[in-house]
């Protein structure tokens, strides 16, 4: 879909299938991956990128940091920060994070960019709640940056992609009427 300066797409499957050069990967505030979409992303870029990440100063609620993508197709990845390992994430540290990783990508002037759906249910954050938090926060860099052009949803399953791509119909078109 067009949105603003460039265009948002959905991929059902996971994010180390896709060579955009970035991809956004969830950690706790002291840099150890979170989420299982977080592990599993450290875990197969390899033992240099837990390394590199382990490196980087802490992180607050909502900030960022990027490492290369070791053994992944893409070029970097950007750690998120939306929790600790005392605290559960939160929509806002998640929005937040969201705009800095985009901020990022834009400063290293990156043309696409992944973002899994991560701190879905169960036991997390609700589905439509964090679509409408990664969709938002997409369009809403879309229309204020020319890159990165290109951001990728990655969704687990059939049923999450619907629940986005009816996000993706809710910000395009507007709010239907009740």
């Amino acid at each position: 879909m067009k949105s603003g300066f460039g265009e948002i797409d959905t991929f059902v499957g996971d994010v180390w299938e896709l060579a955009t050069q970035a991809i956004i990967s969830p950690v706790h505030c002291e840099l150890l991956p979170a989420a299982p979409i977080g592990v599993e992303v450290v875990r197969r870029a390899g033992y240099e990128v837990d390394r590199e990440l382990r490196s980087h100063e802490k992180l607050a609620m909502g900030q960022v940091c990027m490492t290369s993508a070791g053994t992944l197709e893409a070029e970097k990845i950007i750690h998120i920060a939306v929790t600790t390992l005392s605290r559960r994430p939160t929509i806002e540290a998640l929005r937040e994070a969201l705009r800095n990783a985009l901020l990022m990508g834009h400063r290293q002037n990156m043309r696409s960019i992944a973002i899994p759906a991560a701190y879905i249910e169960p036991g997390e954050l609700a589905t439509a709640v964090v679509a409408r938090c990664i969709v938002e926060s997409a369009t809403d860099h879309l229309r204020r940056s020319r890159l990165p052009n290109r951001i990728v949803l990655v969704v687990p399953t059939d049923y999450v992609h619907n629940v986005f791509l009816a996000e993706i119909d809710r910000v395009h078109f507007g709010e239907l009427p009740t």
